[in-house]
């Protein structure tokens, strides 16, 4: 839809720009492709770059590229801040980037869904983005939807056995 499409360019356009900063170059095809799932589908934007300087690379890309607008709003620093304000839980590590560091590359992604594991105990945390057009009960069913199938994915999947009845 051209909210869910609103939604994903604000993400795709703040990356975009900060890696424009950081690149010598950047590979970004012009429109979002479609990632179906077995039980979601999202819009998806591959991006790739060289960078100028790599020294301390990894942590300046995840300094400015982390939190993204789908999980800390636009603006930034004001979003950011309204958040800190007006949020009644701390966020701890929810939404951080996830990937891999290697000698000569790195791949990082946008982490949207993630649980928190203390003991015997799992927190699992998502979001809906809020743009103009949003529709809170539709967001919140999204939440739920997004919700379930985590709670799903970490549930214990009873099997039938054919016993030889």
């Amino acid at each position: 839809s051209e909210k869910e499409r609103a939604e994903h360019e604000f993400v795709a356009g703040m990356l975009r720009e900060n890696l424009r900063a950081l690149c010598v170059e950047i590979e970004m095809p012009e429109q979002p492709r479609l990632k179906r799932l077995r039980h979601v589908q999202h819009l998806y934007t591959p991006i790739q770059g060289i960078l100028k300087d790599t020294r301390n690379a990894d942590a300046t890309l995840i300094e400015t590229l982390h939190p993204t607008p789908a999980v800390g709003g636009t603006p930034r620093a004001a979003a950011l801040d309204w958040l800190e304000q007006h949020e009644p839980f701390d966020r701890g590590i929810y939404a951080a980037p996830v990937g891999w560091v290697g000698f000569d590359g790195a791949e990082f992604c946008v982490a949207i869904r993630s649980g928190l594991i203390r003991g015997n105990t799992i927190a699992v945390y998502c979001g809906a983005g809020i743009v103009p057009g949003s529709d809170p009960a539709q967001e919140w069913a999204e939440v739920e939807t997004k919700m379930g199938n985590f709670v799903d994915a970490l549930s214990p999947v009873e099997e039938e056995f054919d016993h030889g009845e």
